[in-house]
């Protein structure tokens, strides 16, 4: 009979099961079953892990706000899947080249604005003539995932 806490996903016939959408967070258990002419024997093998999920994003991020010093910029649509939970980081990045739309790798003309790890960044000087951005890092033990958002217009 079925383990405790178990449910059947249906008959499988055969040595390979394909893991599915339903089945993250779950756990996999199957039953074996050995039939010779005396009759036949099952046992239940042990269950898997929790089957995961890499990190996935619901929309793109996008940065908001107003491109001029003294401004404050923030991260929004920022919503992240995964399982379990994805542990998610910030950079936001000067840049001197514009970036148009979003990416899954730093541009080159970007570097790391010491200090700023959080979803808003108020823009200074040493903005001004720059482009800003920002990295999103999700990451859990199914993977890691990178974004990059398309840049803000130059900074006045």
């Amino acid at each position: 009979s079925l383990p405790a806490g178990c449910t059947a996903t249906g008959t499988r016939n055969g040595q390979t099961y394909i893991v599915g959408s339903s089945d993250i967070g779950q756990f996999i258990t199957a039953e074996v079953v050995a039939t010779n002419n005396k009759g036949s024997v099952s046992k239940w093998t042990a269950s898997t892990v929790a089957i995961t999920s890499a990190p996935g994003l619901e929309s793109d991020p996008f940065v908001s706000g107003t491109a001029t010093s003294g401004q404050t910029l923030s991260l929004s649509a920022n919503t992240w899947s995964g399982t379990p939970t994805p542990t998610i980081s910030y950079q936001w990045m000067r840049c001197t080249q514009a970036l148009g739309s979003i990416s899954t790798t730093k541009p080159a003309s970007c570097s790391e604005i010491s200090g700023a790890t959080s979803t808003s960044y108020t823009l200074t000087s040493l903005d001004v003539g720059k482009y800003i951005l920002i990295q999103i890092t999700a990451s859990n033990s199914a993977g890691t995932v990178i974004r990059v958002t398309a840049s803000t217009a130059i900074v006045n």
